[in-house]
């Protein structure tokens, strides 16, 4: 079968369907020169990998684990929730640990609790987020590793809510990228975790303001690690984890989560965070291509062929465009090729696919996208056939039916003789029997 291709080099628009996409490879990236022992950067709407560096290195996370914390409170409770710490959630942290100095039976509201966990990174307030939502602390260390499972996480384990030491409490560079990935998604979860000050009012055992200021350089304007896309950023630190860092920026419609796993120290973390942004919104876009939409392709119908219905269209494209990243300035490898028959030579049901509209970047298929049927295509003979089977159909129902209504028609006209034939009957008598009457009375 003979078939065209038609190949239409796109410099400003680029065709695609159903969802965001990153298509390059992440090469020659050795130059960033990055401290953190395991590190990467991804597209958050595609999770494809634009740096990585021991991305699968199994590490402690640290206070990075509050990510999970949060996301967990805001999916399963209510902000204005009243969170009631218990002895375990107050005192099972070491006193020089990160804490908002909560008190046994001291009751926040679940939003301070959760603006405790991210502006704070306050281990107590993590402990009264875990208890409120599961009841008690090892209920929700198995929910949120369930959680991370769910999510694709599948290096990572988690032991309890806030992030100390355990040595079955780890995860990697990518599962955090994935689990942050899906957090920006929760509502209220930017909301919360992008505020950079917050005050916790009195509460029943405390009778001063709580004043809560975030110290993240990357969030922070002054510094010289300040990201101004950054949108919310979570840090942590123990001797054992060292520096860690998960952040979400984005510019012109490019979204990119960096993580950076034991690094050194603070300073070392915020320098290799600001340099996976550099390096992904200098050499990555974002290509508008929502407005587009792909021709319907022109084939013919062998002689032998014709369509069910010949009165409606023949093929049809189900496709809808969105937005999708690349390479800065590679649009000109955009290339859209149409993989039809020119001629259709055998038959298709409805909805059955005829051939393929192909999208590449350079050389590699990126997708493909059905062109359909709208209606049959069949055998001319077939259709003839059919035709002739149809009159004969009808001929016959046609048949029967005046043979039925004969048969009532007969079957009522019978009917109506008989009923006749006795009236008769019934006359004669009556008319015989006054006669006799008549002669006995006379």
């Amino acid at each position: 079968m003979k078939r065209k291709s038609i190949i239409f080099w796109v410099c400003f628009f680029v065709l695609f369907s159903l969802n965001k996409r990153v298509y390059a490879d992440p090469e020659n990236t050795d130059f960033l020169e990055l401290y953190s022992e395991s590190a990467i950067l991804i597209d958050a709407d595609t999770k494809q990998i634009l740096y990585s560096k021991n991305e699968h290195q199994i590490l402690y996370p640290a206070s990075i684990t509050k990510i999970m914390t949060i996301l967990l409170g805001l999916e399963n409770g209510n902000l204005e929730d009243t969170v009631t710490m218990s002895h375990d959630a107050v005192y099972s942290i070491p006193s020089d640990s990160s804490h908002i100095a909560l008190f046994e039976n001291e009751q926040i509201s679940l939003a301070d609790a959760l603006h405790a966990a991210s502006i704070a990174s306050a281990n107590d307030a993590c402990n009264g987020i875990a208890e409120y939502v599961s009841g008690n602390m090892e209920k929700f260390a198995k929910l949120m590793t369930n959680k991370a499972k769910q999510i694709g996480a599948l290096n990572t384990n988690f032991a309890n809510a806030h992030g100390l030491t355990d040595e079955n409490h780890y995860t990697t560079a990518y599962d955090m990228a994935l689990i942050m990935a899906y957090a920006v998604n929760v509502e209220n979860y930017i909301d919360i975790t992008s505020t950079l000050h917050y005050n916790v009012n009195p509460t029943n055992i405390q009778s001063e303001i709580r004043y809560l200021h975030n110290s993240n350089k990357t969030m922070d304007s002054t510094s010289k690690y300040y990201v101004k896309e950054a949108i919310t950023s979570k840090t942590g630190w123990t001797p054992d984890s060292q520096s860690t860092q998960v952040t979400y920026a984005s510019k012109n419609g490019l979204n990119l989560i960096a993580v950076v796993i034991k690094a050194k120290s603070s300073d070392l973390r915020y320098e290799d965070t600001k340099k996976l942004f550099e390096y992904g919104f200098a050499n990555y876009e974002y290509f508008a291509a929502g407005t587009m939409q792909l021709m319907v392709p022109t084939v013919l119908l062998s002689e032998e062929l014709t369509l069910e219905y010949e009165d409606k269209e023949m093929l049809r494209v189900d496709a809808t465009f969105t937005d999708f990243v690349i390479e800065a300035g590679t649009s000109d490898q955009i290339k859209i090729v149409y993989e039809v028959p020119e001629v259709i030579d055998k038959e298709y049901g409805t909805n059955s696919s005829v051939g393929k509209i192909n999208l590449y970047y350079g050389e590699k298929l990126v997708q493909s996208i059905d062109v359909l049927t709208i209606q049959s295509i069949v055998q001319k003979s077939s259709i003839n056939s059919n035709s002739t089977t149809n009159k004969l159909l009808m001929i016959g129902f046609v048949g029967t039916l005046l043979t039925l209504i004969l048969l009532f028609i007969l079957k009522n006209y019978y009917l109506y003789k008989l009923h006749k034939k006795a009236e008769l009957k019934e006359l004669r008598y009556r008319e015989i029997q006054m006669r006799i009457n008549q002669r006995i009375y006379y």
